[in-house]
């Protein structure tokens, strides 16, 4: 089972043959102002044409130092250039963030949670650049996740599977209502947080299956 079939098919795909000692990564564009990007790592193209909102499967790359390289010209400059060393048998989202001067690849751990029947897990990754921290309510509850940094993730927090309103904040200033969000018994998910209020993208959160939910090392 692969997660684009749940959500968002990425425009094109190129798998690597699996290499021991190695990992699990997939990869995730959500820098509003690249429209489509070939990421490359170690100099070896690994995604091409990666729209906005779309991501990778998961697919297996070596352990160790990687330079990972967002282009959408081969001939001009990257727009994001960062270094990155992952581990063997870990499981990876690497996502590419920012705006058009601050465009730059965040590498969040999918962490393999305890399984407990009846139970979803979710977590919140901060992605808006303006917020200083999130918080994530559900159903106009309580609050389920607090002080969540820009550039950072929760961790993954239990609740019953079923369909949510979720409400993000950013405490004291504004909220957003996210209607609809449904996970499923046994899945677990990260909702990605990011735009802004005062640009055209406005803050949004859409939620992607991690594929610590059916990936094993």
């Amino acid at each position: 089972m692969f997660d684009f079939l749940s959500y968002n098919s990425m425009d094109s795909y190129i798998p690597q043959q699996k290499q021991v000692p190695s990992c699990h990564v997939r990869i995730l564009q959500i820098s509003p102002r690249t429209k489509k990007a070939d990421i490359y790592s170690n100099g070896q193209l690994i995604a091409k044409g990666l729209g906005f909102k779309k991501f990778t499967p998961y697919f297996t790359l070596p352990a160790g130092k990687h330079n990972i390289k967002a282009l959408m010209n081969i001939n001009k400059p990257a727009l994001a250039d960062d270094t990155f060393i992952i581990k063997e048998g870990l499981i990876y989202t690497l996502a590419l963030i920012g705006g058009r001067e601050d465009i730059q690849f965040i590498l969040f751990e999918d962490i393999l949670v305890k399984e407990h029947e009846n139970t979803s897990n979710i977590r919140l990754a901060n992605l808006s650049s303006d917020s200083s921290v999130l918080n994530l309510s559900i159903n106009k509850g309580d609050t389920l996740i607090e002080d969540v940094q820009y550039k950072t993730s929760s961790d993954y927090t239990a609740i019953s599977p079923g369909k949510y309103v979720l409400r993000l904040e950013i405490p004291e200033r504004y909220h957003v209502t996210i209607p609809d969000m449904e996970f499923k018994d046994g899945w677990n998910y990260t909702i990605y947080a990011l735009g802004t209020i005062n640009s055209k993208l406005n803050l949004q959160a859409f939620s992607i299956l991690d594929g610590n939910t059916y990936l094993h090392s």
